[in-house]
């Protein structure tokens, strides 16, 4: 059956989040120093790559999984209470803060973190491959719904800083706006789209808000069979949609010109490229 519908990831799939990460990290080290700015970079992409773990290989993660728990441990500790993200930016400050023996305000904390999303958000960078991915759907009539994670923004509240499913859905969708245009710019603009507000990816209930919020945006029951995933994280976007909706195929795009695509197994690819994705 020919495919209707993909999922796709947002951040280092369609968008490269590296332009603005990087302009981000370079604007902390101007402001708070080398040593604060690679810190919270450490924590930036011990998680990232934390994320992106495959059949429990993690080899590429920095101290393995327990370098992993170690940090998400630290994390939490200076949360205090409140429901966790590890993708937290603001934690990430305090995190650097504390290591490099910085005292922030809350003020700061929340300053950083302002300024490091208008960063990504200012940069938003598509892959080169995407124009003709997009152009393909376009020429096929397919459909394509953003499928994103959380930022986990977080809020002062006067004692402690807290998740807020709400708040940091909201600056989620202002920064997707942005981006959606961008992406509209290059021929077709996204179905829908939904974040990872309150639950994020891998969990069920994401997966069903997914769904139903396809459902609502096309007038359509939606189709596993005919609807494929892609991501650049293994078990979020490509193993647990696959598994737990029944689609069709999930591609892990493991961005990289010398990569061909790989089965992985059932009904589960490895890609370098967008273009290796069939359709």
């Amino acid at each position: 059956m020919r495919v209707t519908d993909v999922l796709i990831d947002l951040d280092y799939t369609l968008i490269d989040f590296s332009y603005g990460h990087g302009a981000a990290i370079q604007q902390l080290a101007r402001t708070y120093g080398v040593d604060f700015a690679a810190q919270f970079r450490l924590a930036f992409t011990t998680v990232l790559e934390a994320k992106r773990v495959q059949n429990g290989d993690w080899s590429s993660v920095r101290g393995g999984e327990a370098g992993y728990e170690s940090l998400c441990s630290a994390l939490r500790v200076l949360q205090g209470r409140g429901e966790w993200h590890p993708w937290s930016r603001e934690l990430y400050a305090l995190h650097a803060a504390k290591l490099t023996q910085r005292s922030l305000t809350t003020t700061e904390v929340a300053t950083i973190a302002t300024m490091y999303w208008k960063e990504v958000e200012q940069r938003s960078t598509v892959y080169p491959d995407v124009a003709d991915f997009l152009g393909r759907l376009d020429t096929k009539g397919i459909r394509y719904h953003i499928f994103t994670g959380s930022d986990a923004r977080l809020a002062w509240n006067g004692q402690c800083w807290m998740y807020d499913p709400a708040y940091s859905r909201r600056l989620k969708m202002e920064r997707l706006q942005v981006v959606a245009r961008v992406l509209a710019a290059y021929g077709l603009a996204p179905t829908s789209i939904i974040t990872g507000d309150p639950l994020d990816k891998p969990d069920s209930i994401y997966y069903q808000r997914l769904v139903e919020n396809v459902e609502q945006v096309t007038g359509h029951a939606f189709n596993p069979e005919t609807s494929i995933a892609i991501g650049d994280s293994f078990i979020g976007d490509v193993q647990e949609p696959v598994r737990q909706l029944g689609l069709k195929a999930g591609y892990w795009l493991y961005r990289s010109s010398q990569h061909k695509r790989e089965r992985l197994g059932s009904r589960q690819w490895k890609v370098g490229s967008l273009s290796q994705v069939p359709l």
